[in-house]
């Protein structure tokens, strides 16, 4: 069967643009098109970083695929962003330290803030932001194994903002009065050089009555760091009731590297009041290593074929139309080591009676840069948590990778595709939290050459989203793209919050 993809959508200004959450298991714009989610779908050499057993399997009759700059971002914005160019534009504004005055409501926007994300008596909400570029990929089949080879840059950018910073009211549950004014946030930066390879495992291929195969995949890969920074910031308000003083639990912790550190020794020594840190006015110091490491993805598939599809016996003659995919894979599974400028702040937990909470804030946190040294004021006097902390440690340290379970399965029969996935993160990071969230997507195509895909995300504390994608389909060489809106709790919206694209996808028999 022929294949290759084409569709031309106006909210492709994220192409190319290095992003500030790897909110999605796969940018691949195919994938996106189908909310996001890839675990049993993706089977090009994308598949070395969501489930390296795929590489086994085959969507056309190819021998070899080579993929240029294949790339996609999201970004989440606290207000409503209509216009594809205002939204490119404050997005670039998120890759700056932000000005003192920079994000300042005006007018009703404050309340427009609290009735788009803290609806329902929401004392905090996550927002969450991110891109990839996949600068080359190559996909190549052996007689038994498939192999692939690939080289990408991710960054990623994942916040929580307190209800408290925006309004003064208590949020009530279980007999108790919550203003919650923490404050998280997370931002890394990877580079990423991944080789892999897929075969069958026999001894598990065959043990239903139909033709069925299990498959096995490794892709190790080689990881540098760019600058990063996680800031923790806790600073709970609790009362029994209107009469009762309030408890206050604070707490805070800084770590960073690269070009921020530079900020953060800065302002936790005083020299440079935090109003007046300057930009990051050079996109290398965005990207420059700061650390090393190594990790490993890996993956099965259970694959079942049915009715006339011999596509298993049939190696490299003929692509799978009729199946059903089960897949489970573990991404990210290693560790990095921060070499430059390491810096790591910790601050005293402490607890407090009859404190009041802080007024409320002028600004709404964007996602910026370090936004929280001009954001965060502790006790309304102007100190920052960073520069009343009781330790700072500048050796070198470890760090977890982004590591995340993912599930899924995929029902195919001819020119129909129905997908879920389970994405599970095994730790905090700036690419995902630890809750589970799920993806569902389907591909219908009118024609052999015209595929119309839709689907979205579910998350717990995620803003929703529902996403579109098409193409044209050839012999030897595919371009994708995709794009996405945002849904609300009062119903979905024309707001386009991603887009992604492929430049150059080419298939030699």
């Amino acid at each position: 069967m022929n294949k290759a993809t084409l569709f031309f959508i106006p909210a492709l200004f994220f192409l190319f643009l290095p992003a500030t959450t790897y909110s999605q298991i796969s940018y691949n714009p195919v994938s996106m098109g189908l909310g996001g989610g890839g675990t049993s779908y993706i089977t090009d050499y994308e598949a070395l970083f969501t489930n390296p057993a795929n590489l086994q399997l085959r969507e056309k009759n190819y021998g070899l695929q080579i993929t240029i700059a294949e790339s996609g971002a999201y970004y989440d914005s606290p207000l409503r962003i209509r216009n594809g160019r205002e939204r490119m534009k404050l997005f670039g504004e998120t890759l700056q330290t932000p000005k003192a005055d920079s994000y300042t409501f005006s007018g009703d926007e404050r309340q427009l803030l609290l009735d788009r994300y803290y609806n329902n008596d929401r004392d905090f909400r996550q927002m969450q932001s991110g891109s990839v570029i996949n600068w080359f990929g190559i996909k190549w089949f052996g007689e038994e194994k498939s192999y692939a080879f690939a080289f990408r840059t991710r960054q990623s950018s994942r916040y929580s903002v307190g209800r408290g910073f925006y309004d003064s009211e208590p949020v009530e549950a279980d007999d108790l009065q919550f203003i919650n004014q923490s404050l998280t946030h997370r931002y890394q930066t990877l580079h990423e050089v991944s080789f892999g390879y897929s075969e069958s495992f026999t001894f598990l291929s065959g043990l239903f009555p139909r033709i069925s195969k299990f498959i096995i995949g490794l892709a190790p890969k080689i990881v540098l760091a760019g600058p990063g920074f996680t800031t923790e910031y806790t600073n709970n308000f609790t009362r029994e009731q209107t009469t009762s003083p309030w408890q206050r639990d604070a707490s805070y912790n800084f770590e960073s590297s690269g070009i921020f550190s530079n900020y953060a020794d800065e302002l936790s020594n005083g020299s440079v009041p935090f109003d007046d840190l300057g930009p990051i006015t050079n996109l290398n110091d965005l990207m420059s290593p700061s650390g090393f490491g190594a990790a490993i993805d890996l993956g099965v598939t259970y694959l079942f074929t049915f009715g006339d599809d011999l596509s298993l016996i049939r190696r490299g003659e003929e692509p799978t139309e009729k199946s059903l995919r089960l897949s489970f894979s573990i991404t990210d599974l290693g560790l990095i080591h921060t070499f430059k400028d390491p810096f790591r702040a910790e601050g005293d937990i402490t607890v407090s009676d009859n404190p009041a909470p802080l007024p409320v804030s002028d600004q709404y946190y964007a996602g910026a840069l370090l936004q929280d040294f001009t954001f965060l004021k502790s006790g309304g006097n102007g100190i920052h948590p960073l520069q009343n902390v009781s330790s700072v440690n500048r050796d070198s340290y470890q760090s977890l990778l982004p590591t995340s379970l993912q599930t899924g399965i995929l029902f195919q029969i001819n020119r129909i595709k129905m997908m879920g996935d389970f994405r599970l993160g095994l730790t905090d990071n700036a690419f995902h939290s630890t809750k589970l969230t799920s993806y569902i997507g389907t591909e219908v195509r009118l024609l052999p050459f015209l595929p119309l895909r839709a689907g979205t995300r579910l998350a717990t504390d995620l803003p929703g989203y529902y996403s579109f994608g098409a193409g044209i389909e050839t012999t030897y060489f595919d371009v994708n793209a995709a794009v996405q809106f945002r849904s609300t709790s009062t119903g979905p919206t024309l707001e386009p919050v991603a887009a992604s694209a492929v430049a150059v996808k080419f298939y030699i028999p």
